[in-house]
């Protein structure tokens, strides 16, 4: 189930590190309103996307291991 979610955030990882380097360094929660935003409604990604802060998180968080995303002051944003 875990690896599930990580592959729903990977088909993201293009938006979210795109939109990091358009409108700069964001927190966590107007990442995840953002992803919202543009999510399908219908697809199961969007329910995981609707009930996944603590997921995107961790997503975000390997991203800033994979040395792809940097996290300071509660903000992140890319390398």
């Amino acid at each position: 189930m875990v690896e599930q979610k990580a592959e729903e955030f990977k088909m993201y990882w293009i938006y979210i590190e795109n939109m990091l380097k358009n409108l700069g360094s964001m927190t966590l929660e107007k990442i995840h309103g953002m992803l919202r935003s543009v999510a399908e409604p219908s697809s199961s990604s969007s329910n995981s996307i609707d009930n996944g802060l603590e997921d995107l998180k961790k997503f975000l968080n390997q991203m800033v291991e994979e040395d792809k995303l940097e996290f300071q002051g509660g903000l992140y944003k890319v390398k």
